[in-house]
């Protein structure tokens, strides 16, 4: 039996990232980093008129992008109870643990979002706004000015993305310690030790986008690729694998309502009154 909301966290991560993966190496394979930063009229209209054309793709990439975030929280709040013993157990630690995964998975869900809705605005000034003809004709400034404040508005996820690996490496962290101290394991040491070569990742791509200010387009391309092969590969894997472990590790309690298993005290106590004799009096 597997839980489905791994599979669903799975599948949005492995869907959507290959959406940008397909758009990526399907798209804008000429790519001008010298004429990009020029403000070259001609390519940056040019540029533009491809993310017309795929933002289809890339709305619905950036969409399930966003689900995929906002349902992994579900499976890791999951592990942080069964590993504390429902709060019995490094409450700390299992805490921290929830408030990163939480914290992290919400920024992400509202960043993603934000930036489907300043993407698909941008793309519909660039297909239906002049942006030719501003002081001169044919001086390209409306183009240039779209470029620069698309780039800007790119900036408000800059730090929320940077951040969000670096929460998952420690919520991966913590997973792997806290599921290796326990007396009685809950899920497989190979699964732990699959998270914590995914963390090392994870980090990985943090110092990356944190050094592509030195570097950018090396670093970019370094933080683009760990990021891809985690959410593409890994970290479905890593989820699937979970969700075959989860429903037996799961503690009985949190499938069954009390109410319905618990006993009827009332009902017990009326049936025994009704079994005593009946006193009378002479």
């Amino acid at each position: 039996m597997m839980d489905l909301t791994c599979v669903l966290c799975a599948f949005l991560f492995f869907s959507s990232n290959l959406i940008r993966i397909i758009v990526r190496f399907m798209g804008k394979n000429d790519f001008n980093m010298q004429l990009w930063r020029e403000l070259d009229v001609d390519y940056i209209q040019k540029n533009w008129g491809e993310k017309v054309n795929e933002r289809l793709f890339t709305s619905l990439a950036g969409l399930l992008n966003a689900a995929a975030w906002f349902t992994f929280c579900v499976p890791i709040l999951q592990i942080a109870w069964i590993l504390s013993k429902g709060g019995k157990r490094k409450l700390g630690m299992h805490a921290l643990m929830g408030a990163l995964v939480i914290g992290g998975s919400i920024a992400e869900l509202l960043s993603r979002l934000m930036m489907v809705g300043i993407e698909n605005v941008a793309e519909w000034m660039a297909r239906e706004f002049n942006l030719d003809d501003w002081v001169n004709q044919g001086d390209g400034i409306g183009w240039k000015v779209l470029e620069l404040t698309t780039q800007l508005s790119r900036g408000l996820i800059l730090w929320v993305d940077s951040f969000e690996y670096l929460a998952l490496f420690g919520v991966l962290l913590i997973t792997f310690f806290s599921a290796r101290t326990e007396r009685v394991p809950s899920f497989g040491k190979k699964w732990a030790n699959f998270g914590v070569f995914i963390s090392i990742l994870c980090l990985f791509d943090f110092l990356a986008r944190v050094a592509r200010f030195a570097e950018w387009r090396l670093f970019m391309e370094i933080a683009i690729i760990i990021s891809l092969a985690n959410t593409v590969v890994f970290i479905p894997v890593w989820l699937l694998i979970l969700g075959h472990q989860l429903p037996t590790a799961r503690p009985e309690y949190l499938d069954h309502d009390p109410l319905e298993t618990s006993p009827q005290p009332a009902a017990e106590e009326t049936a025994a009154e009704a079994a005593l004799p009946v006193a009378t009096i002479d």
